[in-house]
């Protein structure tokens, strides 16, 4: 069992966001032990009150250790079980199996369809989390034409609507198949669209072309800004809900849509449409409440994190952008000051 002394450690060296009423735990690995000993060190690390989790992202070096994280998580989470998302990634700890990172709530959460090993989604403040859905299909667009259904499904039992959606994550496992993705996809979304992010991520199972993670706020789609240069067909830049803004997963392409020619260049590029964003709604860096980054190749990691002087919890993984000329996504989720704050 982790002691108390190496959990405040991992918390420390992890980063942790406590602003307003969601809590972000930033990406925990070890490189000992196996699957099963490594998930539920790393669930210890990251989620020390189960029943506060409303999410958690799994990163897995082999989906062949899938079996041995579930199995970590019913011993960890007993009878309920927060939304998840699970990805197979590239990781930074020398000998780690996995990663997790999670997201949790101070108030009291209500869990959507649970079962194991994750709940359709869960929901505490008005904000709901859902976990990464899939659906089968002969190819990418009837796959993303079910998994949409089945979104709409989800929130519906959660008293939710697509106008609520805030941010979406889609993970591709074939990036030619863009165009097919965006064509059901826009389908379904409501103007204006949520944020959104879109990364090739290889598949977990046999069969699967992609999954959809996404997060939703009560009431958010009311008012939500719209127009030249925030939004665009299939994503807003930015959504703001609450006292949260929720920015898309930015890339080093230019504004004439060509990328940056180096790693460096390229997470310039996407810091400083990150900080278009934020300084749109009055907010800089030291807002930022959550980072992901998604790198073509994991060992650039320290190179895009001496450019990444932000707060707040950060997880980074290899997990190529869905643009073959991309070599880096960065999403972030920015928090208004001015909220009570976990003590």
């Amino acid at each position: 069992m982790i002691s108390r002394r190496e959990l405040g450690l991992a918390l420390a060296g992890l980063g942790q966001a406590e602003a307003g009423e969601l809590i972000e735990l930033a990406g925990y690995s070890v490189g000992t032990g196996d699957a099963y000993a490594q998930a539920r060190r790393a669930l210890r690390a990251v989620c020390s009150r189960p029943k506060s989790v409303l999410h958690t992202t799994v990163y897995l070096a082999d989906a062949k250790h899938l079996p041995e994280v579930d199995r970590a998580y019913k011993g960890f989470f007993g009878r309920e079980f927060p939304a998840r998302t699970v990805l197979v990634a590239e990781l930074r700890t020398p000998g780690a199996l996995l990663e997790i990172s999670a997201t949790a709530s101070r108030q009291a959460r209500r869990l959507i369809q649970n079962e194991f090993p994750a709940s359709a989604a869960a929901e505490a403040g008005g904000t709901l989390f859902l976990s990464a859905l899939r659906a089968g299909g002969a190819d990418v667009g009837q796959q993303t034409d079910r998994l949409m259904q089945r979104q709409n499904e989800v929130l519906g039992m959660a008293g939710y609507s697509f106008a609520d959606l805030v941010l979406s994550k889609i993970y591709l496992s074939e990036p030619t198949a863009y165009n097919a993705l965006n064509e059901a996809y826009r389908r379904y979304v409501t103007a204006p669209p949520p944020a959104r992010a879109t990364i090739h991520a290889r598949p977990v199972r046999v069969g699967e072309l992609l999954q959809v993670q996404s997060v939703a706020v009560r009431g958010s789609g009311i008012g939500r800004p719209s127009g030249a240069g925030i939004t665009s067909p299939i994503h807003s830049f930015s959504v703001l809900a609450g006292r949260r803004l929720y920015i898309t997963g930015m890339t080093g392409r230019t504004a004439e849509g060509k990328f940056a020619p180096d790693l460096a260049d390229q997470t310039r590029q996407a810091l400083a449409m990150i900080a278009e964003q934020l300084e749109r709604h009055g907010l800089g860096f030291a807002n930022v409440v959550e980072t992901t980054v998604w790198l073509r190749d994991v060992g650039d990691a320290s190179l895009v994190m001496r450019g990444l002087a932000v707060s707040g919890a950060r997880t980074i993984v290899g997990i190529p952008p869905s643009s073959p000329e991309g070599l880096v996504e960065i999403q972030m989720v920015a928090e208004m000051a001015g909220t009570s704050r976990l003590r």
